[in-house]
């Protein structure tokens, strides 16, 4: 796949390839432990990236892979993958505003959410899955402990001081620099973005890498679980990463933040 999308500098990097032990586990709690909700259905991977997980849901045993990707380079390179090798796995370039068309046109079963709730309107989302046929949700999240904000006395008499109305979760927004293509993502961006690439665009048409910022959203683990019980999803488990990983990137690795999500559609 790494050859389809970068070309030969993707094929010089893949051969050397040893997966960090952060991907494992991802693998085990994203894949392996959810074979069942993969095997024979129709999967929707949205914002699928370089496809991994697409593939890695059709190694196991999915009858067919839509992967949803609004940047054109993945789009087309993982079309050529999957056609030279004749695998049930089509890529279509959209945003997650466009995955309700594509689950109602494909007859999607389960649908694959990796770590986007930070990067598009996720209640949106499940709204839209809740009205659908949709039986599964495999949600891959990083959220961070309701412990690390307390509410001030102004909040709370500002809420009310009934007991039923204390803080039921939060969602922290910050801005950080567009050095990724992440923000190809946000379909808030898609009329200022390279279509291709995901970066962020100057009025001149040259890539903004540093000085143009995104807004990222994350949420606490607490709001994630109260809104998924709010709009009547069965949260059939919830794994919290007990780890940090010898080797990774991110820092929401390093912080312990994963939680890995298994959501029936009742």
């Amino acid at each position: 796949m790494a050859q389809h999308v970068w070309g030969t500098d993707g094929a010089a990097m893949a051969e050397n390839y040893v997966p960090q032990d952060a991907l494992l586990m991802k693998y085990q709690h994203n894949i392996v432990d959810m074979e069942q909700q993969l095997k024979g259905k129709r999967v929707l991977d949205i914002g699928c990236n370089h496809g991994l997980w697409s593939y890695m849901a059709h190694r196991h045993g999915a009858e067919k892979v839509i992967g949803l990707e609004p940047r054109g380079m993945f789009v087309k390179g993982l079309n050529a993958f999957a056609e030279k090798h004749r695998l049930p796995m089509e890529f279509v370039q959209g945003h997650d505003t466009d995955a309700a068309d594509i689950i109602r046109s494909h007859g999607i079963d389960t649908v694959l959410l990796m770590s986007q709730e930070s990067l598009i309107q996720w209640e949106r989302l499940m709204y839209e899955v809740k009205q659908s046929q949709v039986q599964w949700v495999i949600m891959q999240t990083a959220a961070f402990p309701d412990e690390w904000l307390q509410p001030s006395e102004d909040l709370k008499r500002w809420i009310g001081q009934h007991p039923d109305k204390q803080p039921n979760g939060y969602t922290v927004q910050y801005r950080v620099p567009n050095a990724t293509v992440r923000s190809g993502i946000d379909p808030i961006y898609k009329h200022k973005v390279d279509p291709d690439t995901g970066y962020r665009l100057l009025p001149n048409g040259q890539p903004a890498l540093d000085d143009i910022s995104e807004i990222r959203m994350t949420k606490s683990r607490g709001y994630i679980k109260n809104f998924l019980e709010h709009a009547d999803f069965e949260i059939v488990s919830c794994v919290s990463q007990d780890k940090q990983p010898e080797q990774t990137v991110g820092s929401d690795a390093l912080l312990k933040l994963w939680q890995w999500w298994l959501i029936r559609n009742k």
